[in-house]
């Protein structure tokens, strides 16, 4: 039974998708790369395509199709726990688990020059705080992060953890539900903002001042296909 939930999630896992997955809005470009940098901008990795018209077809690998020096991609590989977004006070055992964040996805010319990046959220309203969490409120939306991992088992990872933040007036405490099954190559790892909480601080620039920002307290973060109907691919152009 592992070994066809296995097949199925390297089958469904790392598609080359045929049909485009999304237009993208004002698109001008002409046609170019989807790329990431997980080993630095001397190391672009291309994970799909846009068309002249504006078509997203993306071509996440299972395997890299350049050679990475072993001590770059050494610094690359960060545990788990330090790879997703959000992080959790105690790791879990996600320490053990070793992966490499894409970083931004890049729209990149013929004549390789950095035209754009495109955001994939599940509603766009999402997109300036995804920007900047600083400045910005989140709403109750997901966005989606890219991981590269390299093995050739299946890591699952299921569990349930707490980030607490020292607000000055007590701690506030998160929690974050982890159920991701990560396979051989690019893996789509999706953060859902289940629910949001207001709190009080000190000003970030005036300390004299109190200040009120919204955090997300409750995140499902799961694995998920980069064909996924919730994801709404935004692009800002350069």
């Amino acid at each position: 039974m592992k070994n066809i939930l296995f097949l199925i999630l390297i089958i469904f896992g790392h598609t080359t998708f045929a049909q485009a997955i999304s237009r993208l809005n004002d698109y001008s470009l002409g046609e170019v790369s989807v790329v990431v940098f997980p080993f630095g901008m001397e190391y672009p990795v291309k994970i799909g395509r846009v068309s002249d018209s504006g078509e997203l077809f993306l071509q996440t690998p299972t395997k890299l199709e350049i050679d990475i020096p072993a001590d770059i991609k050494e610094m690359s590989m960060t545990d788990l726990n330090s790879s997703i977004y959000f992080k959790c006070d105690d790791p879990l055992g996600m320490s053990d688990v070793k992966v490499i964040y894409a970083g931004p996805i890049a729209l990149w010319t013929k004549d390789d020059q950095y035209a754009g990046v495109l955001m994939p959220v599940s509603d766009e309203a999402l997109v300036p705080w995804v920007e900047d969490s600083m400045s910005n409120e989140p709403i109750k939306a997901s966005f989606f992060q890219l991981v590269y991992v390299e093995t050739d088992i299946e890591l699952v990872y299921g569990a349930t953890c707490k980030s607490t933040l020292n607000t000055g007036s007590g701690n506030l405490v998160s929690d974050y539900l982890l159920d991701l099954s990560l396979v051989n190559g690019f893996n789509w790892i999706e953060y859902d903002l289940e629910s949001l909480i207001s709190y009080q601080h000190e000003g970030f620039y005036d300390p004299n001042t109190v200040e009120t920002s919204v955090l997300p307290n409750r995140v499902n973060i799961t694995s998920v296909r980069p064909d996924s109907a919730k994801m709404k691919w935004v692009a800002k152009y350069f």
